[in-house]
């Protein structure tokens, strides 16, 4: 019942404010359910760089591959002649 005793002025800056507030979480709604992608689904999906959002490149994919698997062939190399 507070809000009976808000004079007319107030109660217009409050709807203005509550549809403000409606927009934003539309818009937030809107970019979750299509412009983000969901790590929890099953069907195949594009990688994301997560640092930058692009969609990752297949020579970039390759890249990465080659740069681990040589790096876990330096540090093999390294265990075995300690």
């Amino acid at each position: 019942m507070a809000h009976l005793d808000l004079r007319p002025n107030d109660n217009k800056d409050s709807n203005s404010q509550c549809v403000k507030e409606v927009e934003r979480v539309k818009k937030t709604t809107d970019v979750i359910n299509h412009q983000m992608i969901n790590p929890f689904r099953y069907e195949e999906q594009e990688l994301i760089n997560i640092s930058t959002g692009h969609r990752a490149a297949s020579i970039d994919l390759m890249r990465a591959c080659e740069k681990d698997w040589k790096h876990w062939l330096q540090q093999e190399k390294q265990k075995v002649t300690k």
